[in-house]
């Protein structure tokens, strides 16, 4: 992904943070045998001088400030908001935002559970707060279980244990617990419990949609209440299965609706777009989306194989989502959806989210490139299956914060569209979808 300066500064300080954990760890290691002479060393016992306790000391303040401060300096070295002159907001395009149901169909967020969500921060894309000033009315929160060391868009190899991996240090530091750290499905099931957590202590302000019954109490609710916000759980990669398909019960039981086939590499039900084969559905990819549809599940294609998402809809029963992406019509590479993909997903009746960071969109600028991905996708397949997946938290410079949509808003009102085809893109044609086909 693509890093700007403000992410360069964190991701150096906490390089600087890093290297002194490790300078300070040898210097333990070699202050432990003077330092049991002097504690223990019976009639030859040394005198403690404070040079033999000093590389413990410097250890133990390095590792307690690693802790403290490390994941505060990942999520703001690595979620950061590329800011740019935007064109001035038109009274119109604050009037149409205002009357949205504006979903978004991708974040990360709750890979990040050290940051506090009820408090508008200063950094990052995505809390209460920031949802209720851009008047998000349902916000798609994605569950990342495994990052393969080397990550890249072309290709990948994926990890040989989920312990073995980039995000293994994060869960452990961050104590997601001994679960979380041997397993995909216990990382799955941690950041799940985390949202409804999270929705049990906003006091009503912060709903987890399982089934219809509740998104439709949601949007009657927020009739007389703008501030309240839904909240829908996605998984990005179902190597979170851990190859166990009761899995898939045991996610839908935990309150997941909407599933990702593969993420940065392949996995045992289907190719990654950045693994090494790319391949089509396996056999027990093919059983498992058979489950997800008996279970009403989403099945989501962001990062899937081109063999993946065509193997996918010949036999989909049920819309297709493609929760963030970019297509390559506009920005031409591996991690973009082609017009074949794109046409398949339509035919299912499923919808693509357009992501807002520069290698999905490309453009002059990101909110250009967006604009323009919207556009691309309406032309193609029609405006009915287009919508918003920002991908906000998930490592990415944006070039803006959940508060600031209207910006797209009124880029599309600019663009040429329609306000009613506005509303459809900013979360209309998702909220028609989920109140067809969830539970």
């Amino acid at each position: 992904m693509e890093k700007y300066l403000g992410g360069n500064v964190f991701e150096w300080a906490l390089r600087a943070l890093g290297l002194a954990l490790a300078i300070s760890f040898v210097w333990c290691l070699l202050s432990l045998r003077p330092l049991l002479r002097s504690l223990v060393g019976g009639r030859r016992r040394a005198p403690l001088r404070w040079t033999t306790v000093a590389g413990p000391l410097a250890f133990a303040i390095a590792l307690g400030t690693f802790v403290a401060l490390g994941p505060m300096l990942v999520d703001v070295g690595l979620n950061t908001i590329h800011r740019v002159d935007s064109p001035a907001i038109s009274s119109r395009a604050h009037d149409l935002h205002k009357k949205a149901f504006v979903v978004d169909m991708h974040a990360d967020t709750l890979l990040w559970p050290k940051r506090d969500f009820f408090k508008r921060n200063a950094w990052a894309h995505v809390d209460l707060p920031r949802l209720q000033e851009g008047n998000v009315a349902l916000q798609m929160f994605t569950i990342v279980t495994s990052v393969p060391y080397g990550q890249s868009i072309e290709s990948n190899y994926a990890p040989t244990h989920p312990a073995i991996d980039k995000l293994t240090p994060k869960v452990a530091v961050e104590g997601w617990g001994w679960e979380a750290l041997r397993s995909n499905a216990g990382r799955t099931l941690f950041q799940a419990n985390n949202m409804h957590d999270l929705a049990r202590r906003s006091n009503g302000t912060l709903q987890v949609v399982r089934d219809r019954s509740d998104l439709e109490a949601f949007i009657k609710a927020r009739e007389a209440d703008r501030r309240k916000v839904a909240a829908i759980l996605g998984i990005e990669g179902l190597h979170a299965l851990d190859g166990n398909i009761t899995n898939v019960d045991v996610f839908f039981d935990a309150g997941v609706r909407m599933m990702g086939l593969a993420h940065f590499f392949d996995n045992d039900l289907a190719g990654s777009a950045h693994g090494k084969a790319k391949g089509g559905l396996t056999p027990f990819g093919r059983e498992v989306v058979a489950r997800m549809e008996e279970k009403k599940i989403f099945v989501d294609v962001a990062h899937a194989s081109q063999n993946a998402i065509l193997d996918l809809a010949k036999i989909a029963t049920r819309p297709i989502l493609s929760s963030h992406t970019g297509v390559r019509g506009v920005c031409d590479n591996q991690r973009n959806l082609g017009d074949e993909e794109v046409k398949g997903i339509a035919r299912s009746g499923g919808v693509l989210g357009v992501a807002y960071f520069r290698p999905a969109i490309c453009g002059e600028t990101e909110l250009e490139g967006i604009i323009n991905t919207i556009k691309y996708i309406k032309d193609l397949v029609g405006v009915e299956h287009v919508g918003l997946g920002s991908d906000f938290d998930g490592t990415v410079a944006t070039p803006f914060d959940t508060s600031q949509l209207v910006q797209i808003t009124n880029g599309l009102l600019q663009a040429g569209l329609t306000p009613d085809e506005v509303l459809l893109v900013m979360g209309g044609n998702m909220r028609r979808v989920l109140l067809q086909h969830l539970p």
